[in-house]
């Protein structure tokens, strides 16, 4: 399982998002790796679909469900319905939800097209993806 937390630098939700998608893989006794990925530029938050920050996204699906159709990119700060308010972070129980989805979809380890294709498509004219890593992501 590839668990993403997609941000942008001085987010002040990223740190209590990763805390919380760790919190709930201890919870659920599942071992994965939470790829944390700092979105630099506008060009890159449309490339790989980044609908704000923080955005987790649990074997390249949102943990959002009404959000997995969404095409609002851009540098933004992101929200989640809890309740009857919005916060700046996932709630646990969202994240939990698409982990428990992707678990039973029976995909433990997917290959990441989103990050293969940011790699492929920040690469300059000549430069292949193997000279080095892509302009405006950072993992």
């Amino acid at each position: 399982m590839k668990i993403e937390v997609l941000y942008f630098d001085g987010c002040p939700n990223h740190r209590l998002t990763v805390e919380r998608v760790r919190e709930v893989l201890r919870e659920e006794g599942i071992e994965a790796a939470v790829v944390e990925v700092n979105v630099q530029n506008e060009a890159t938050a449309r490339n790989v679909g980044f609908l704000g920050s923080p955005t987790v996204r649990v074997n390249g699906n949102d943990v959002e469900p009404s959000a997995r159709s969404a095409r609002e990119y851009g540098m933004m700060c992101r929200t989640y319905a809890v309740g009857q308010k919005r916060e700046g972070a996932p709630p646990k129980d969202l994240i939990r939800a698409a982990i428990r989805e992707a678990l039973a979809a029976g995909v433990p380890h997917p290959i990441s097209w989103t990050v293969f294709l940011i790699i492929i498509m920040q690469q300059p004219q000549g430069r292949a993806a193997s000279d080095g890593p892509a302009a405006g992501i950072e993992t």
